[in-house]
C-alpha cells in the first residue's frame, strides 16, 4: 500500500502558500507513489480549535502505518489534537512532523483568538497513536512566535516525546522551499 501524507497549513496559510506545493512535488519526485494532500483549512484567517479539529476528522484517514502527517504552526496544534482525541482502540500514524509548532506563543503575540490553541490536551495519547521513533518537531532558533527554542525542544521532547530537529535562521518557516522539512519528512519514512 502507498504511503499518504497530509499536510495542514498554517493560521492565515493556504494550499498554495508557504512550501506546501514545493513539498508536493518534491515527495514526487522522491517517490511518485506517494499520494499528497494539501487539507483546505476551513476559515484560515480566524481558525477555530473545534472548527479544524473537526475537519481533520472527516479529512484525514484513521490511524494507518501508510499514513503521515505535517502541520505547519496552528496546523501542528491541529494535528496533535486531532491525534489526542482518536480512543484508544485506534492504531498508530506512520509518523508525524510539528513544523514551527508551540505549546504558548510568546507574550507579544497574545490575543484572545490565540488563547484557546494554548489549553493543554492528552500529550500521552499523541504518544501512543504515532509509530513509536516517528514523531519529529522542526523549529528555528528564530521564530517571532516562540523565541524561546531551547525551552520549547525541553516542552516537545518531554510532552508528547518528539524528537527536535533546530533549523538555524528558518524563522517560521514561511518560504517557497525549506529543505529542513523535507529531509525531517523523509526520515520518518
Amino acid at each position: 500500500m502507498s504511503k499518504s501524507v497530509y499536510i495542514v497549513h498554517r493560521w492565515d496559510g493556504s494550499p498554495d502558500r508557504d512550501w506546501y506545493s514545493w513539498l508536493n512535488k518534491q515527495l514526487k519526485e522522491y517517490d511518485p507513489s506517494i499520494e499528497v494532500h494539501i487539507l483546505p483549512m476551513p476559515n484560515p484567517h480566524l481558525p477555530t480549535v473545534p472548527e479544524w479539529t473537526a475537519f481533520l476528522k472527516e479529512h484525514i484517514p484513521p490511524p494507518s502505518e501508510n499514513i503521515y502527517i505535517v502541520g505547519h504552526s496552528v496546523g501542528s496544534s491541529t494535528v496533535l489534537r486531532h491525534i489526542a482525541s482518536l480512543d484508544d482502540s485506534a492504531s498508530r500514524y506512520g509518523g508525524v512532523l510539528v513544523v514551527a509548532g508551540w505549546f504558548r506563543l510568546s507574550d507579544q503575540f497574545q490575543r484572545d483568538a490565540f488563547v484557546p490553541w494554548q489549553v493543554p490536551y492528552n500529550w500521552g495519547n499523541v504518544k501512543n497513536h504515532v509509530k513509536e521513533g516517528k514523531l519529529v518537531s522542526v523549529i528555528s532558533d528564530n521564530d517571532p512566535f516562540t523565541p524561546d527554542y531551547v525551552d520549547l525542544q525541553k516542552q516537545f521532547e518531554a510532552n508528547i516525546g518528539a524528537k527536535v530537529i533546530i533549523a538555524g535562521g528558518r524563522k517560521h518557516f514561511n518560504e517557497k522551499e525549506e529543505p529542513d522539512v523535507l529531509n525531517a519528512l523523509k526520515s520518518l519514512f
